[in-house]
């Protein structure tokens, strides 16, 4: 199997089978339409990596691995989607066929544009990695 290290792995579509190592991944172009890019193998993500990913209220860009993703302990995913947009409770960020590395994404940051509106935090689940929305405000209830 091949084994390719790049410093910024974007676009859709599929990179062939092997291992990808990357410090900044980009599904799709930023500010563009949400799109899906798969790795056929494994992906490493490096310390401190950078992910950007767009999102709408119906879908977002999401990565794909058939084979196992090594995350690091730390990283930074910055989401961008539409002013006024309704966010889901959740979208996944990652699919993945394995994990390896870092299961604990407390140390992670997530940051939104446009802010303000809601905070985000990344949830772990049997194959995914998900971004869960939360609404910031205060619910005040009249009776």
């Amino acid at each position: 199997m091949n084994a390719f290290t790049v410093q910024t792995l974007s676009g859709g579509g599929t990179v062939s089978n092997g291992t990808v190592a990357a410090a900044v991944v980009t599904p799709g172009t930023v500010g563009g339409a949400p799109q899906t890019l798969t790795t056929g193998g494994d992906l490493v993500l490096s310390n401190a990596c950078e992910i950007a990913i767009d999102a709408t209220a119906d879908v977002s860009d999401q990565i794909v691995v058939s084979g196992t993703l090594t995350l690091p302990s730390n990283g930074h995913v910055t989401v961008t989607f539409p002013q006024g947009a309704r966010m889901p409770a959740t979208q996944h960020l990652f699919t993945f066929g394995a994990l390896a590395g870092a299961p604990d994404l407390s140390s992670w940051t997530v940051a939104l544009t446009p802010s303000g509106i809601y905070t985000a935090t990344l949830v772990l689940g049997e194959h995914t990695i998900d971004l869960a929305y939360h609404a910031r405000g205060t619910l005040i209830q009249i009776r």
